[in-house]
């Protein structure tokens, strides 16, 4: 299943210290994070991409020194345009472990999902709070039926190893094409170049659109119980959820109309069982 997953982890030279604590001292007494807030900011696009935009608020206790980011990938080379910052901050390319650098690797073999986008910046932190600002885009996120297009995503992976407090996460969904053009015959593969024929356009021009009525998009949360969905407006949909528990996911799961993706490829089967 796709979704994203962070961790953290301290400085190799922080590690070394174990040896010389004093007795009965662990390093967990030492040093510790928790995440106090997470933002999240989802846009499903015409092409059927999603821009997400995340704000991930940390709480140090202790020296870290960096983190890394993965994203399950749905396809090969669906994850683009990934960036880190912090404030007015863009952590560049860089070598790895430079301050203030990043490094992005792609199709990584990491835990369960199988293959990744990888993402490690690094940083300074110690005893604060600090907030990393993750945005990338994801190719071909969405999946088209005869009767609706259907986004399913894990907007909070089970790879956590600490609890998330509070976590908002607002879907933007795109509007009904008013003039939707003949959709290509083959779906969308993010590794095809862009342009080929038969195939969907990547950042197309964009289209005249209407909105949906509220009848025409469902939305469910899974994930912990102590969470809620909630339609801002027929195009937004809100998921809140609190306490989130180490190992466990919160996903998005959002049914609209396939007139709202017109650059994604002709379906063959309905969605709606």
């Amino acid at each position: 299943m796709r979704g994203s997953r962070l961790r953290l982890l301290p400085a190799v030279a922080v590690l070394a210290l174990v040896a010389v604590l004093a007795p009965g001292c662990s390093l967990l007494d030492r040093k510790s994070y928790t995440f106090p807030r997470v933002a999240i900011d989802a846009t499903v696009n015409q092409d059927g991409s999603l821009s997400i935009v995340e704000r991930r608020t940390f709480d140090f206790r202790g020296e870290f020194h960096f983190a890394f980011f993965t994203v399950e990938h749905k396809q090969f080379n669906d994850v683009v345009e990934f960036s880190v910052r912090e404030g007015e901050h863009v952590y560049k390319p860089g070598r790895p472990g430079t301050t203030g650098g990043t490094v992005l690797e792609d199709n990584v073999l990491e835990g369960p999902g199988g293959f990744k986008f990888k993402a490690t910046w690094w940083f300074d932190a110690r005893d604060e709070r600090r907030t990393f600002i993750i945005s990338y885009r994801v190719r071909c996120a969405v999946d088209p039926y005869l009767d609706t297009a259907h986004l399913l995503w894990k907007f909070i992976g089970e790879g956590w190893t600490v609890v998330t407090d509070s976590a908002v996460i607002a879907v933007h969904l795109p509007g009904k094409a008013l003039d939707v053009p003949p959709r290509p015959t083959s779906r969308c593969i993010p590794s095809v170049p862009n342009g080929t024929p038969g195939y969907p356009l990547d950042r197309p021009p964009r289209i005249a659109t209407s909105a949906p009525s509220r009848s025409e998009v469902r939305a469910w949360g899974h994930g912990p119980l102590q969470g809620a969905v909630r339609f801002a407006r027929p195009q937004k949909v809100v998921l809140y959820v609190s306490d989130v528990p180490p190992a466990t996911f919160v996903e998005g799961s959002i049914l609209f109309p396939l007139a709202s993706v017109p650059y994604l490829n002709q379906p063959e089967e309905p969605g709606r069982q």
